[in-house]
């Protein structure tokens, strides 16, 4: 028998128990990325990153050297 795992449904059910957990806390969460050069793999990646951030409410902060 095989079970099939549906990743968008459990990616959209995590997000919503870490945005519920951070809502719930009273500190305030944040992620900072250092990067040292604008290779565009590197570029998608952290534009996720923040994208994910910023929809759970972690701000979030990108330093390029």
């Amino acid at each position: 028998m095989t079970n099939l795992l549906d990743g968008k449904k459990l990616s959209n059910d995590l997000t919503l128990k870490l945005k519920k957990e951070i809502s719930n806390t009273k500190q305030k969460l944040q992620l900072v990325v250092i990067s040292i050069d604008n290779d565009l793999a590197s570029k998608v990646y952290i534009n996720m990153k923040r994208k994910k951030c910023l929809e759970v409410g972690i701000l979030f902060q990108h330093i390029t050297l």
